[in-house]
């Protein structure tokens, strides 16, 4: 764990929960895309302020842990997540699983895949508000 930010693995699973709540309970129905941009947003914020020297690494951890937190948690209240959310109610899942094990078990490729993104904005960004001279306005 060298160089990872613990402030941001847990900010990270506290927002992935709380988005996880949010979905749950239909509070958020019709905005979850934008809502899950502004919990990214707000770690990729946390990372480049809190761990710029080490971004890409704690951008992918602050990514994937976001992600897989909403997910699992998700998955644990599945039936009550399609009960508030029904357009999002599966009848077949693939390789004979159940909706809950298919989405335990795929959660950390989207994570992965959120994670690697997250990893790549934040590098990136670092790189360009280092290279930005103090005093310079900009």
């Amino acid at each position: 764990m060298n160089n990872i930010s613990r402030t941001i693995i847990q900010a990270s699973a506290l927002g992935g929960a709380i988005y996880a709540g949010l979905t749950i309970f239909a509070i958020i129905h019709g905005f979850e895309y934008y809502v899950m941009g502004m919990l990214l947003a707000a770690v990729l914020m946390l990372v480049l302020r809190h761990t710029p020297g080490s971004a890409f690494r704690n951008g992918f951890v602050g990514g994937f842990t976001a992600i897989l937190t909403a997910v699992w948690v998700q998955a644990l209240f599945l039936p009550l997540y399609f009960q508030n959310n029904p357009e999002y109610a599966v009848s077949e899942v693939p390789w004979g699983l159940s909706a809950r094990s298919f989405t335990f078990l795929t959660a950390p490729l989207g994570a992965l895949v959120a994670g690697l993104v997250l990893a790549m904005l934040a590098a990136g960004l670092a790189r360009l508000v280092r290279q930005t001279p103090p005093g310079s306005g900009h």
